[in-house]
């Protein structure tokens, strides 16, 4: 592979997906690799060529190989700003909620961007007989807030990053789905549900920022040493070592305390005069007691064992006679 990539110098006809993916594995492992290879994606001008843009994949490959740039590599140092701003550019776009806009995906991604439009268009159907399409935009706006979250998380993983823990947490309590997952449940209830009740949610309330706390620590606890091994983004736990110098026990003792001091919020929460009616909070409170059952002790979500089969067994199959 090495003595392969050296004569791809000057050669007009290597993709760039190809050339950087090459570049970044032989980094990795050690081999001095010339980055003037990049150079065959410039134009006249020396600036990169504006056809680079559209292509996707060769753009994320591109933009993995940067951070494997040493000293005095200038070329490198402009292509990790020109992939960084049209990536971000891109991932804009791809945020809309268009079905116009499905040509700017990479293929492998057009599917399920159609199967999600089409859901959420038979939702809004269903919504619109009952007089509540009212509701729709905001189950669009949690799912966009989720795909953002999610490319936060894939942007740390991929420049080897481990974010401040007050960084880690405004995204990681996105894209742990406790909000995406509330607002989904609101959809189908009754009139209690109103407006308000949606726009209650979308100021990030208390009980909310407490539930997604909750479940976000819960989570990264007891799945941070398995998701190492299969490749994943920093988790809390990581964060917080990092930022104060202190063992997995103890980071471990922390966010438990602070857990069981979350509960009293939700706790307060539910204490009268409330903003929004008591079934709503219900809701929130439910999927908390869920987070728990799954969390406690392991991850019973991504791996299921006994103690998860059990408990839906009993709630589900077979429960107890009242």
């Amino acid at each position: 592979m090495h003595s392969t990539f050296d004569d791809d110098h000057g050669n007009d006809d290597v993709d760039l997906y190809t050339v950087a993916l090459g570049f970044r594995l032989l980094r990795q492992h050690g081999y001095n690799v010339s980055c003037a290879i990049f150079n065959n994606f410039k134009d006249e001008s020396s600036n990169f060529k504006a056809s680079l843009i559209d292509d996707m994949s060769g753009m994320l490959s591109f933009y993995e190989a940067t951070h494997l740039r040493v000293h005095g590599e200038d070329i490198l140092e402009k292509a990790l700003v020109f992939t960084t701003t049209h990536l971000e550019s891109a991932a804009t776009r791809r945020f809309r909620w268009d079905v116009n806009c499905i040509d700017e995906l990479p293929e492998y991604m057009q599917t399920f961007y159609l199967a999600l439009l089409n859901l959420y268009n038979d939702i809004e159907a269903e919504m619109a007989k009952e007089g509540r399409s009212y509701r729709v935009p905001y189950a669009i706006q949690a799912m966009k807030d989720q795909a953002r979250s999610y490319f936060n998380e894939a942007r740390w993983l991929h420049e080897g990053r481990v974010p401040s823990m007050e960084e880690y947490m405004r995204v990681a309590t996105v894209s742990i789905s406790y909000t995406f997952l509330t607002t989904i449940s609101l959809l189908g209830m009754g009139d209690v549900v109103t407006k308000e009740a949606f726009e209650w949610l979308f100021t990030d309330p208390k009980i909310v920022r407490a539930a997604n706390t909750i479940f976000r620590l819960m989570d990264d606890i007891v799945s941070t040493d398995f998701e190492k091994e299969r490749g994943h983004a920093a988790s809390s736990v990581d964060c917080y070592m990092k930022q104060y110098g202190v063992s997995v026990q103890e980071t471990v003792d922390v966010f438990q305390k602070q857990i069981m001091d979350l509960w009293k919020d939700i706790n307060e929460e539910f204490l009268r005069p409330t903003f929004v009616p008591m079934s709503v909070l219900m809701r929130v409170l439910n999927l908390t007691r869920v987070t728990d059952l799954l969390y406690k002790g392991e991850d019973g979500f991504t791996r299921v064992g006994k103690v998860t089969r059990d408990s839906i067994t009993s709630i589900c199959i077979d429960p107890v006679p009242l």
